[in-house]
């Protein structure tokens, strides 16, 4: 289906005061593969979620879904892609980082992930916040149980990791090497508070 159609059919859903499919019709359109950005998935989202909000009582599962896949997105996937792009473009990182970064940059720009895919790809390139994100939504006793690690990691990253000292092209000047690396190297040797 068409991004126009979608568009028509879920304003003739609210319009007929069925905001619940209105709702469905929007969520769907933010999961469908294609030449949509991320940005504009989650503006989907947040229209459903409004949609699915008129609906209520009957439509809180719709509700639920719509918000949990919002949340993901807007709060996860939408700064995990803008960190990637970051790592992607820092020419002192090596070229290996960049090109990986860039990949799954492209992978979170084609559609919309699951908490899980999110939660490795911000492990698998340190950005221990995001992991701190998506453990917090997540309802998985297991990420709730490794937050301490995550905050150890964030703090005090393990090796093999984009910003760590072995991993740039460029030595990090003396004093990156005293507490809390990642805060200091991260984007261009820029510390951002």
């Amino acid at each position: 289906k068409s991004q126009a159609a979608g568009d028509l059919l879920w304003r003739h859903r609210l319009r007929e005061a069925r905001p619940r499919e209105a709702a469905e019709v929007l969520r769907r359109m933010a999961d469908h593969k294609g030449p949509l950005s991320l940005e504009q998935r989650v503006r989907y989202l947040d229209q459903a979620r409004q949609a699915a909000t008129r609906a209520l009582p009957s439509g809180k599962d719709v509700l639920d879904k719509v918000t949990a896949q919002l949340h993901a997105a807007a709060r996860v996937q939408l700064p995990l892609q803008l960190e990637l792009q970051l790592v992607a473009m820092d020419t002192n990182l090596s070229q290996r980082w960049r090109t990986a970064a860039e990949q799954k940059r492209q992978v979170l720009q084609e559609g919309l992930l699951q908490l899980q895919d999110l939660y490795q790809t911000a492990a698998d390139f340190g950005l221990y916040h995001l992991v701190l994100v998506v453990a917090d939504l997540s309802a998985s006793t297991h990420e709730k149980e490794t937050v301490s690690t995550v905050w150890v990691n964030a703090l005090m990253p393990p090796q093999a990791k984009p910003y760590s000292p072995e991993e740039l092209q460029v030595p990090p000047p003396a004093s990156l090497h005293g507490s809390f690396p990642l805060l200091m190297a991260s984007h261009n040797g820029h510390a951002e508070c």
